[in-house]
């Protein structure tokens, strides 16, 4: 996801690993959390967006369209 991110333009992203939780901070404060199978976020206005962990392509989707917005 990191990798396909940054080939869109997304830069300033940083991450951690753990065994139970990977994260992801992005710009305008978004951080991605992948834990119990889905990816997890909430978007600056407040709502929480919920993607299955094997569907990296739909959440890489979704996040580049709430960074453009």
């Amino acid at each position: 996801m990191y990798a396909a991110l940054r080939s869109h333009g997304v830069h300033r992203i940083y991450g951690a690993v753990h065994v139970s939780v990977s994260v992801l901070s992005l710009p305008s404060g978004i951080t991605v959390w992948c834990r119990s199978g889905v990816f997890e976020w909430s978007s600056v206005g407040g709502g929480r967006t919920v993607v299955p962990a094997a569907d990296v392509q739909e959440v890489v989707r979704l996040l580049l369209a709430t960074l453009h917005t």
